[in-house]
């Protein structure tokens, strides 16, 4: 049996597609966590923002993940955003991460000063980079990881995508995926 999962809901994005406010997303799945008590499906964790950018300063990634365990899992689940050799495909695009949408012309210039005189940009989820760190890591621990490395000077970051932050329990996930026979929810074994 499973740990927990931790998952995020974009708050823009499900508000345009549910055609209802923020805060009511967020009623209905208070009324879920409240409704199952005894048997937890989910607990509301709160809000955070999902997509990071990072530009590294000292050292490449790969030389980062030498020595850093996030930033094997940024390897992993992050998406290159500087590469100046080639046009991205349709597929890469469908893949990525978070967009680059900055919120004024002040700001977009910073972004691309930033990323000109780096060892290399990349853009994750804050989720699923948790998920990748291990069974016990949580939001958290990505976010501290990221501000110790920025402190360091190893590298810049920017936060960006407001979310929902949600823990399903493992009677959740039994829920979700409808099916009676959790073997394949066994096989995975703990989740973060």
């Amino acid at each position: 049996m499973g740990g927990p999962l931790h998952i995020t809901i974009p708050i823009d994005s499900s508000v345009i597609a549910a055609d209802c406010k923020a805060e009511t997303i967020e009623t209905l799945l208070s009324i879920l966590e409240v409704e199952s008590a005894e048997k937890p499906l989910l607990k509301i964790e709160g809000t955070i923002s999902d997509c990071a950018k990072i530009a590294l300063k000292r050292r490449s990634l790969e030389k980062l993940a030498e020595n850093e365990p996030i930033a094997k899992c940024i390897l992993e689940c992050g998406t290159r955003m500087d590469k100046k050799d080639s046009e991205p495909t349709k597929d890469q695009d469908d893949q990525a991460v978070c967009e680059i949408k900055p919120y004024s012309y002040r700001r977009r210039g910073l972004e691309e000063r930033v990323i000109a005189y780096s060892f290399g940009a990349f853009s994750f989820s804050i989720a699923e980079c948790t998920r990748l760190l291990g069974p016990s890591a949580e939001p958290r621990h990505v976010f501290a990881a990221m501000r110790r490395l920025q402190s360091a000077g190893e590298l810049e970051l920017i936060l960006e995508q407001r979310a929902f932050h949600l823990r399903i329990e493992y009677a959740g996930m039994q829920l979700l995926t409808n099916d009676q026979d959790t073997s394949e929810l066994d096989k995975l074994g703990p989740l973060a």
